[in-house]
């Protein structure tokens, strides 16, 4: 697989996450995450596993989150993992932003998807 098809193939991911959370249905965007997965969100414990990841998601989509925008900037291929750098906008259910933030990701291999293994992000506002 070339860089061009890698940064495809993650955006593709990353626009399916999108629309998950955008429906907002926490158990397909928890999918997107290995059974061993750990997130790592600003100002908080790590949240450890896919089913603790699910939930952080349920809350964050009754407190008001509306979507978020995903925007890969690099990705790179190590083995059976591959490592993510973008930023996203997180934005309110009226349409206006409520932060910025730079992020990485770790995607894995399982089977034949390609699943988050590890992430974490940080505000720019």
């Amino acid at each position: 697989m070339t860089d061009i098809d890698l940064m495809s193939e993650i955006k593709k991911l990353n626009e399916a996450w999108m629309r998950d959370f955008s429906s907002e249905d926490a158990q397909t965007v928890g999918a997107h995450y290995t059974e061993d997965a750990i997130s790592l969100p600003p100002h908080m414990k790590a949240v450890i596993g896919k089913a603790a990841i699910t939930e952080y998601w349920a809350k964050s989509m009754q407190s008001g989150v509306g979507a978020l925008n995903i925007r890969s900037k690099e990705v790179e291929r190590a083995g059976d993992r591959v490592i993510e750098i973008g930023e996203t906008e997180l934005i309110g259910m009226d349409s206006e932003v409520i932060d910025r933030f730079n992020y990485m990701v770790i995607w894995k291999k399982a089977g034949d998807a390609w699943l988050i293994h590890r992430e974490i992000w940080n505000s720019v506002m």
